[in-house]
């Protein structure tokens, strides 16, 4: 497991040792949070819905251990701060752990800001794509959904925070995708005519 069992028995050396290991293990957690923003990125910018399918299971790999990863992390402070010590050792420990838990933290701040700033350009992909003037078919009962240019704030929020987001967007891209298909075919008759 970790080096905490150690670090009673080995007194300061295995207090060190485990506060090392701590240290690469926020190390793999800034890393996870950069490589899930990464992820984020390039899930906005996709349209290509296996490459999207092929992120999102990533994104789904890597937001898993990096929350198995937090809880491991956690454990392993709370674990240390337990730990009995000398009075000799007692304030470098705890300035030891308090440094440790306060990189942690921050690790976890940032994964926050991540999520967060992931989440808002989302609702704004999806607002400027509910606000663009043209109609689409819905692929579920073939009914044309009109998308509005001059749509409320209310009404967007209310499209963003549905569920039907992601199926705006998805549509979208489509009608664009077949208008400039279709397009392309219009100038290929006209070379032919």
């Amino acid at each position: 497991m970790s080096g905490v069992a150690s670090a009673g028995t080995g007194g300061m050396e295995g207090f060190y040792s485990e506060i090392s290991s701590l240290q690469d293990g926020l190390g793999n957690l800034r890393a996870n949070v950069a490589r899930i923003g990464d992820l984020h990125s390039r899930t906005l910018e996709i349209t290509n819905d296996p490459l999207a399918q092929n992120h999102a299971t990533q994104l789904e790999d890597f937001v898993e251990e990096t929350r198995i990863l937090i809880a491991n992390l956690k454990q392993r402070i709370k674990d240390l701060e337990m730990q009995p010590s000398s009075e000799r050792d007692a304030r470098t420990r705890k300035q030891q752990i308090a440094l440790v838990r306060s990189k942690f933290v921050e690790a976890i701040q940032h994964y926050q800001t991540v999520e967060q700033e992931y989440r808002s350009k989302y609702k704004q992909r999806i607002e400027r794509q509910y606000k663009i003037q043209f109609n689409t078919i819905r692929p579920s009962n073939k009914s044309i959904v009109p998308i509005k240019p001059d749509a409320s704030p209310e009404e967007v929020k209310a499209v963003v925070d549905s569920e039907r987001s992601g199926q705006i967007f998805a549509e979208a891209v489509c009608h664009c995708f077949f208008g400039f298909i279709s397009k392309g075919f219009m100038i290929i008759a006209k070379i032919d005519a």
